[in-house]
């Protein structure tokens, strides 16, 4: 089940604020790339384009699966929804995060994880190894959030 709507927005939004970005600049921009995001989904994560965070403000970048490869190396978040259904390089290139929406879309190379528990809440988990692999920092705030789950995939 894909996370939908404002929710995917916020947490999007709070992703952006608690995680160190080495490829940001103090005052340049962060690009929020978006993968197969449907009318709703592209409505709802919308307000975010032109958003600041810090010193930065938030370009948002919706991209098409034929050519996503290349469009997303400048990308700081790279926002897939549903299944995955392109070849992502490995490594993914460093200060990119991965983030996946669905239990089915889950790939060794995300980093955050959303998904529905068993009683229907909205919880994410984190994988550290892409996290370390792509060169962020995540706030503890955040890891306290997450749940534990070591390869960051769903249950």
């Amino acid at each position: 089940m894909v996370i939908r709507g404002g929710v995917t927005s916020r947490l999007c939004l709070h992703f952006i604020k608690f995680i160190e970005w080495p490829t940001v600049e103090s005052s340049g921009s962060f690009r929020l790339c978006v993968l197969g995001a449907k009318d709703e989904m592209r409505e709802a994560l919308s307000p975010l384009h032109g958003k600041m965070v810090g010193k930065s403000t938030i370009e948002l970048v919706h991209v098409g699966q034929e050519a996503a490869t290349n469009k997303f190396r400048a990308c700081q978040i790279l926002y897939q929804v549903g299944k995955l259904t392109i070849d992502l390089p490995q490594p993914l290139p460093l200060g990119l995060v991965l983030v996946v929406n669905g239990e089915n879309s889950v790939t060794p190379n995300a980093s955050i994880a959303l998904m529905h528990s068993d009683d229907g809440r909205l919880e994410f988990s984190i994988n550290q190894a892409a996290v370390l692999a792509s060169g962020v920092k995540m706030s503890s705030q955040l890891l306290k959030l997450a749940v534990n789950r070591p390869s960051g995939g769903a249950k």
